[in-house]
């Protein structure tokens, strides 16, 4: 270990990871150090990738989620509206509600109009 005259300590945060390069030559042991950083710069990128993707799945998923939420509110609230509906109709059908048109037409109701039309 004595012939190492050159020492490169390389650090990559966001993997948590370090190396101590050592070598004899300091060319040798920067371009190392350089090898090293891109090679973890490479593995720390494709990790991003992974976490976007997994966070967009996430995302899309909690979108189908609430979507699949407000469509069974939104059929609840259609089926309740559909059964007022049904006891109004039903509520309706047991009241004779007709109009007799005879007895709206009666003379005696109309007779302060006869003296106009004369």
């Amino acid at each position: 270990m004595a012939g190492y005259h050159y020492q490169v300590t390389v650090r990559h945060d966001g993997l948590g990871k370090y190396r101590v390069i050592r070598g004899a030559e300091r060319n040798l042991v920067e371009a190392a150090a350089h090898a090293q950083q891109r090679a973890w710069n490479e593995q720390y990128a494709k990790k991003l990738e992974v976490a976007e993707r997994r966070r967009e799945r996430d995302e899309r998923k909690q979108e189908l989620e609430d979507s699949l939420r407000e469509a069974d509110e939104r059929t609840s609230e259609a089926q309740e509206a559909i059964e007022e509906f049904r006891n109004l109709l039903a509520a309706t059908l047991r009241v004779d509600d007709r109009i007799n048109w005879d007895k709206l037409n009666s003379p005696s109701k109309n007779a302060p109009f006869s003296k106009w039309s004369e």
